[in-house]
């Protein structure tokens, strides 16, 4: 390995030990040609070799800085996860029961609670089996939910939309398990941002190696996309038809979604602005909406 002296415009980010080597893992920002850059660097025995690989947790932190840095350009701006988060706690019931459509390997929307049941439901019957906050799971589709009619207070879908192949079925399928008053809330990308786009323009089959490579996701977790329920008019549309009414519908920009490094964030932040222009804010990247049972 080449080994070479800590340069003094670094500043080290994140730190944690490498499973692979025993060494000491760094993430650093390294000033050069007037813009601060990430590195990766591994330090064995005491001195710094190059070549280490990138890893989620790392480009997780990379994400994280970027978002704090948009933050101060925009003060009060959140993420379309957080957004979301906070629109399922605040339309989550005191007692009752709360589905996730598209549960995933971990996380929940809401936290457990007394009075609380948590279900949830993904096509992926190895990621939903080892899901462990849920008190009921299901390998199933949106498009047949195995529950009976008015089964829940609340039903949420993350990130879920854009891979769904018969968006009216899958809607129909929310209303009928929703009990009268009861809410759905989602978070998606929109179909109308340059960002879709280019994620349109990539065959699916690509998907996972792109995933695996540039944001260092586990290809399992990476499913074709179809954006047929993902613009603010046809999500309207479909919703109204099944009977559910819109609440909130919320289209935030994040120049961090498909940012590489400082300079694809200042080029996805200089677009963020064009969509600040009257008539182009229903082009922001997410949408974020909460539709209500008649």
């Amino acid at each position: 390995c080449r080994v070479f002296a800590v340069k003094p415009a670094m500043e080290i980010k994140w730190t944690d030990i490498d499973p692979d080597s025993g060494g000491r893992r760094f993430l650093c920002a390294e000033r050069f040609a007037g813009e601060w850059r990430f590195r990766w660097k591994l330090q064995r025995r005491g001195e710094w070799t190059r070549g280490l690989q990138p890893t989620r947790a790392m480009w997780e932190h990379v994400l994280d800085s970027l978002r704090r840095r948009y933050r101060r350009m925009r003060p009060g701006w959140q993420p379309a996860a957080t957004l979301f988060r906070e629109m399922v706690r605040s339309a989550a019931p005191a007692s009752g029961r709360v589905l996730d459509v598209g549960a995933g390997r971990k996380d929940f929307p809401i936290d457990d609670a007394p009075g609380l049941q948590l279900f949830g439901v993904d096509p992926d019957a190895m990621a939903i089996a080892h899901h462990d906050t849920l008190s009921l799971r299901a390998a199933a589709r949106g498009e047949r939910l195995p529950f009976q009619d008015g089964s829940f207070d609340l039903i949420c879908s993350a990130w879920v939309l854009e891979h769904v192949d018969a968006p009216r079925a899958f809607v129909r399928e929310i209303a009928r398990v929703l009990r009268p008053g009861g809410r759905f809330a989602f978070v998606t990308p929109n179909g109308r941002n340059p960002v879709t786009w280019v994620i349109r323009a990539i065959p699916n089959r690509l998907h996972p190696t792109i995933m695996r490579r540039v944001q260092h996701r586990d290809v399992r977790d990476t499913y074709p996309v179809r954006y047929r329920i993902n613009t603010p008019r046809t999500v309207d549309r479909i919703m109204g038809k099944s009977g559910l009414v819109r609440e909130q519908l919320v289209l935030n920009g994040d120049p961090t979604y498909l940012a590489l490094g400082a300079r694809s964030f200042r080029a996805w932040a200089a677009l963020e602005r064009v969509f600040d222009l009257p008539g182009l804010s229903g082009a922001r990247v997410h949408l974020i909406g909460l539709y209500r049972k008649a």
